[in-house]
C-alpha cells in the first residue's frame, strides 16, 4: 500500500510473527460483526499494569501518519 516505505523484521532468526498470519478478513469481520450485535468475542483480559503501556503503544501507533499521506 506504501511502496515508498521499506519494511523489514527486526530479528532475522524468526518469522515477523508466528501468530499474525492467523488474521483473516473472514474472522475479522466475524468479530467486529458480534460487536455489532453487543456480542462481545474472543475478550482477552491483562492486567492493568501489562494494559496500560500496551493501551499506548497502541495509540501511538493508531496516531502515525504516513509520509506523504496528510491528516
Amino acid at each position: 500500500q506504501y511502496p515508498q516505505h521499506t519494511i523489514f523484521c527486526l530479528d532475522p532468526v524468526i518469522c515477523p510473527c508466528s501468530t499474525m498470519y492467523r488474521i483473516h478478513p473472514g474472522y475479522l469481520a466475524w468479530a467486529l460483526e458480534s460487536l455489532l450485535n453487543g456480542e462481545v468475542v474472543n475478550q482477552i483480559t491483562v492486567s492493568e499494569d501489562v494494559a496500560e503501556p500496551a493501551r499506548l503503544a497502541l495509540e501511538r501507533m493508531l496516531s502515525v501518519v504516513p509520509a506523504g499521506a496528510g491528516r
